[in-house]
């Protein structure tokens, strides 16, 4: 068995990747995905964008590294780190797809009624994946 954790190194994602741990202690999960989706907003000129990318990428590597670390110390097998660009709901979705996951697991921060009123990473990727979404708070 299969399972994504998508993660970008927040506590909550901290919270989803040790829920996903403990959910399969003895389980039989073959392979973890490790997925990070590199996002930039705002305006930047190329050379900040580059560079902006450059070091998001370099923070989702670094975080990853520890995840494959914990997870082989959990006792699953293999890790595959993947790291994507855009979209992190079309991204998540996708890559789940791609690599026949059996489940995602998602951390996600507290809701505040009418603040947050566009739709969630968590939201969206519930509604378009084609396998469970488990959702850490």
């Amino acid at each position: 068995m299969r399972i994504l954790v998508a993660t970008n190194g927040s506590e909550s994602s901290l919270k989803a990747e040790n829920f996903a741990f403990d959910f399969f202690k003895g389980l039989p999960v073959s392979e973890l995905v490790v997925a990070s989706v590199v996002r930039i907003t705002g305006v930047l000129d190329s050379e900040e964008y580059t560079k902006a990318v450059e070091e998001q990428k370099k923070a989702y590597s670094a975080h990853q590294a520890d995840v494959e670390r914990r997870a082989l110390a959990a006792g699953i097998k293999k890790v595959k780190k993947i790291i994507a660009y855009g979209s992190r709901p079309a991204n998540i979705v996708n890559i789940a797809k791609h690599e026949e996951v059996a489940y995602i697991f998602l951390g996600a921060k507290k809701r505040y009624p009418f603040i947050n009123l566009k739709r969630s990473v968590y939201d969206r990727v519930a509604e378009a994946a084609e396998c469970p979404v488990i959702i850490v708070r």
